[in-house]
């Protein structure tokens, strides 16, 4: 109910798609897109990203401050896409900062941050 209200959807308890819509808007709103991103077919994504597999394209995040954690230990730093860098350093941010960051230790390495 909490995340319902940050999102601001009647915290009702029930995740539906209300809660889902609404927190996808607040979601969009963190990152604050500078370019557009990507459509999601192979063609676009590889015009927009580059060629599968390629490292060069990356760069580390330093997230020691945010609390995120990997198998209980702390993460230093996460590798992503360069283009992905400064939306996803706000959005953990704004995560770290809000009445639920324990999602940062909890389920990172569920997305293998």
């Amino acid at each position: 109910m909490a995340m319902q209200e940050r999102v601001g959807t009647p915290a009702d308890g029930f995740w539906g798609p209300q809660s889902i819509a609404a927190c996808q808007r607040h979601l969009y709103g963190i990152i604050r897109q500078v370019k557009p991103w990507p459509r999601p077919d192979a063609a676009s994504l590889e015009k927009f990203y580059g060629e599968p597999g390629d490292e060069s394209q990356l760069v580390s995040l330093m997230v020691p401050t945010l609390g995120v954690e990997y198998d209980g230990k702390p993460v230093k730093s996460i590798r992503c896409h360069h283009r992905v860098a400064e939306p996803l350093q706000r959005v953990l941010t704004e995560l770290a900062a809000g009445p639920h960051a324990g999602l940062l230790k909890r389920y990172a390495g569920c997305y293998n941050l």
